[in-house]
C-alpha cells in the first residue's frame, strides 16, 4: 500500500486523477461484490475465494508491467471485479458461527461480536505486519509487487486448511437441500435476495452507505494532505498504515466486544462512534501537528473497528445460509456505490468549499448515521432480528 500511493504520486496523480482513480475501481467494485457473493451461496464459499486469489494476482502481474496512471487503471481491474475475499470470507465465517450455534442457545451479542472480532482482528495484525515489512524490507515497487505476489501463493495455501463446516454451507458447492425446499427454490433465482425486503436489513444498507460516503469523501483531499503537510513518503506511508492496522486489530480483537457487553444497546454505541469519527477526522484534517493526527486516529480507528462490529455481528443474524454472502456482497456494492461517487464529490467539494466544505459533508453523513442508529435501530433492526430467529 505505502508504494502503491508512492507510484501514483510519481505518476503525478493529483487530488482529481485520485478521485477518478478510486470511483473506477469502487465501480468495478459495485459489479463484482454481489455477484461473487450471490456466486458464493450457490457454488461455495471456497471456489470464489480462489477466484478472488486468482485475481489479484493477475492484477499484481499487471501494475508490475505498469508506466504510467493507465496501466495502473488496467491492473486495478482483476481485484476490483473478482478480489472479494473478505465479503466471502464473512460469509463463510456466519456459516460457520452458525454451525457452531446449532443445537445450542443463542449467542449473546457480546459473544457474536467476539467471533466477527477475531476475524477483524486478523485484518487489522494484516494492515500493521504489511506496510511495516514492506517498508523495512522492500526499496521499490518492483520488489513490493513481487513480495505481495509470493503473499497472495501462500494465501491460496491457507484456503486449503479451511474446515469443513458440519452444516451450513460446505466447502464446495452449496447443496443437498430437498428437492422442492424454499432454499432450493431461491437459488433457482440468482437475483432474488429476500432479506432486502426487511426493514433491518435496509437500515443497514444506508448507514453503510453514509459512512462509505463519509470515508471516501475525507481521504480524497486527506491523502494528499499528508504530503502536502508532513511530506509522507513511502516509509511514513508504511509507519502510519502500520499503526492504524495495530489499532484495528486491538479495537476488533479486543475493545469492540468489551464495549458491546459492557453498553448492550447498539444504537448507543454507533451513536458515541459516529461523534468520534467526525470530530477525529475535523481535528486531523487541521492540525500540523503528526502526533496529534496519530491520536486522532486511535480515537478514529478504534471507532471504526466498534462501529464494524456491531454492523457485521448483526447483519450476519438478518438472512439465512443461503442468501448472507448475497446479502454481504450487496452491502459491498453499496460501499462500492459510495466509493465511486465519494471521491468524485469529495474532489467537487474540496474545490467549492477547501477542507472547510470537506468536513462539513463528513459530519453530515455522521449525523445521519448518529440520528438513523437512534431513531430506528430497536424499531427497524431488532424487530428484524427477531422476526429471523422465529421464522
Amino acid at each position: 500500500m505505502p508504494f502503491y500511493q508512492a507510484r501514483r504520486d510519481a505518476f503525478s496523480c493529483d487530488t482529481t486523477c485520485y478521485g477518478r482513480y478510486s470511483s473506477f475501481r469502487s465501480f468495478l467494485s459495485l459489479l463484482g461484490s454481489f455477484i461473487c457473493g450471490r456466486l458464493s451461496d450457490r457454488y461455495g464459499r471456497l471456489p470464489l475465494l480462489y477466484i478472488g486469489i486468482t485475481a489479484t494476482a493477475l492484477g499484481l502481474l499487471l501494475s508490475y508491467q505498469a508506466t504510467d496512471v493507465k496501466g495502473l487503471y488496467l491492473a486495478m481491474v482483476p481485484g476490483a471485479l473478482l478480489q472479494n475475499n473478505f465479503s466471502v470470507a464473512k460469509a463463510y465465517f456466519a456459516d460457520y458461527a452458525s454451525s457452531q450455534a446449532s443445537g445450542t442457545a443463542a449467542k449473546s451479542s457480546g459473544e457474536a461480536a467476539g467471533l466477527v472480532g477475531k476475524l477483524g482482528m486478523s485484518v487489522g495484525v494484516s494492515f500493521m505486519l504489511g506496510p511495516m515489512l514492506g517498508g523495512m524490507l522492500v526499496r521499490n515497487f518492483q520488489e513490493g509487487v513481487a513480495v505481495a505476489l509470493a503473499l497472495t501463493a501462500m494465501s491460496g495455501v491457507c484456503v486449503l486448511m479451511i474446515p469443513k463446516l458440519e452444516s451450513g454451507v460446505p466447502r464446495g458447492p452449496v447443496g443437498k437441500e430437498k428437492v422442492g425446499s424454499t432454499a432450493s427454490k431461491k437459488k433457482g433465482k440468482f437475483l432474488d435476495l429476500t432479506p432486502l425486503k426487511s426493514s433491518g436489513s435496509l437500515t443497514i444498507l444506508v448507514l453503510r452507505l453514509l459512512m462509505s460516503l463519509a470515508f471516501h469523501t475525507f481521504m480524497t483531499p486527506w491523502t494528499p494532505s499528508l504530503k502536502d503537510r508532513f511530506d509522507f513518503g513511502p516509509k511514513q506511508h508504511g509507519t502510519f498504515m502500520s499503526f492504524v492496522g495495530l489499532v484495528y486489530a486491538l479495537s476488533q480483537g479486543f475493545v469492540a466486544k468489551a464495549v458491546v457487553k459492557a453498553v448492550k444497546r447498539n444504537d448507543v454505541i454507533l451513536v458515541v462512534s459516529s461523534l468520534f469519527l467526525s470530530l477525529g477526522r475535523v481535528v486531523a484534517m487541521n492540525t500540523d501537528e503528526l502526533w496529534v493526527v496519530y491520536c486522532c486516529f486511535f480515537f478514529i480507528i478504534i471507532s471504526l473497528g466498534v462501529t464494524n462490529t456491531v454492523i457485521s455481528s448483526t447483519l450476519n443474524t438478518l438472512a439465512p445460509s443461503d442468501e448472507i454472502g448475497g446479502l454481504i456482497g450487496l452491502v459491498g456494492s453499496f460501499e462500492s456505490l459510495a466509493g465511486m461517487v465519494g471521491p468524485v464529490v469529495g474532489g467537487k467539494v474540496f474545490e467549492w468549499g477547501g477542507k472547510g466544505g470537506t468536513l462539513t459533508a463528513v459530519c453530515a453523513c455522521y449525523a445521519g448515521v448518529a440520528g438513523i442508529s437512534w431513531a430506528g435501530w430497536g424499531k427497524w433492526v431488532e424487530k428484524a432480528e427477531r422476526k429471523v430467529k422465529t421464522q
